[in-house]
């Protein structure tokens, strides 16, 4: 789905399974002008509307500036029980370089969009306050995303508008109920 005629599925990598038997998986493709640059994607079947591309190597990454494509995807990706999936993609393009080069995306509020972006200043942060390369992420079942950035020692989280917001960072004071 959502490719050229004479293109097809040569292999399937990562495959899951939602609570309503919706399925998402990362595929390989094969056929006519697919090459390296263009010869892997993430299909969903979404809220139940039928088997859909969600991304495609070589295709433009949501909220990137013109000229900027997936180059890559990571091994795992998730799937929530609304059937929207959040992935950790790989970048190449203009002005991507080993400090901007990966992000994590989701379907989460409807469309597909750039939840955080390795290099990017992370959100209530100082200035030269940035995402690492090092982010853990998960979704709920309302598609909202969470993303720790492990090597930065902070927590984030989308909020009902789907905009990443602070919830615990590294030199934060947590108050700690003595009863632990």
């Amino acid at each position: 789905p959502d490719t050229s005629s004479g293109v097809n599925f040569l292999g399937f990598n990562t495959t899951l399974l939602d609570i309503a038997g919706q399925t998402a998986f990362r595929g390989l493709l094969t056929g006519s002008g697919v090459s390296g640059a263009n010869n892997e994607g993430i299909w969903s079947e979404g809220a139940g509307g039928g088997l859909a591309l969600v991304a495609r190597k070589g295709s433009a990454a949501p909220g990137t500036s013109a000229g900027v494509n997936f180059s890559n995807f990571g091994t795992s990706f998730l799937l929530n029980d609304a059937g929207q999936t959040a992935f950790q993609g790989s970048l190449t393009g203009i002005g991507v370089n080993s400090t901007n080069n990966d992000g994590i995306w989701s379907e989460g509020g409807g469309s597909l969009h750039l939840v955080a972006r390795q290099g990017d200043q992370v959100p209530g942060g100082l200035p030269w306050e940035v995402f690492s390369p090092d982010l853990g992420y998960s979704i709920n079942s309302s598609g909202r995303v969470m993303v720790t950035d492990l090597a930065a020692g902070s927590i984030f989280a989308e909020d009902c508008n789907f905009n990443l917001q602070p919830i615990v960072k590294y030199g934060d004071i947590i108050d700690v109920d003595d009863g632990f």
